[in-house]
């Protein structure tokens, strides 16, 4: 979502047409998305070992899965300022759970040969969901806020896979 949030936060204002402010506006959540990952990232690395690599994934996909939902309500809404909250919001998750954790835990439970199969397996998926988000997207029963809804849903079935599989490695590496 983070490589459409301008097409996301453009589309939208579909029903007027924007003034040069709000395309600047919207420009702008860029810029705040990728300071927010760097800020992210820095607290659920001190935070990593403080709480437990499980719990961290947990609770970053959760508020992943929050921000989701609210960002199909906004849309839905045209809500533009709690859209771009989202979109922060959901930014922050990853960088703080998902994409902080996945490497350490690969490391801590994985052979190396198994480690590189799962991040080429890793790499195609979001490779996949990138060329079909806008896809998706063009579809007229479903729309962007559909699309929000579907991956807040696919999320939510991870997140209780995640529950119930996930071991804690805490202290292990």
């Amino acid at each position: 979502m983070e490589f459409y949030s301008t097409v996301i936060m453009l589309g939208s204002h579909s029903s007027h047409k924007m003034t040069n402010q709000e395309v600047l506006q919207v420009r702008s959540v860029n810029l705040l998305v990728g300071f927010v990952r760097l800020v992210g990232s820095l607290i659920g690395t001190s935070l990593l070992d403080k709480f437990g690599r499980r719990k961290l994934y947990i609770s970053s996909t959760s508020i992943l899965i929050c921000c989701l939902f609210l960002l199909g309500l906004a849309l839905d809404n045209e809500y533009l300022t709690v859209a771009k909250s989202c979109i922060v919001g959901f930014s922050f998750s990853i960088s703080f759970g998902l994409s902080l954790i996945n490497p350490v835990y690969l490391s801590e439970l994985l052979p190396p040969q198994a480690i590189s199969s799962l991040l080429v397996i890793k790499g195609m998926l979001a490779m996949m969901v990138t060329f079909l988000f806008p896809l998706i997207r063009e579809i007229s029963w479903i729309g962007t806020s559909g699309e929000m809804y579907f991956f807040g849903v696919a999320t939510f079935a991870c997140v209780l896979t995640m529950k119930y599989i996930l071991v804690e490695t805490k202290g292990m590496s």
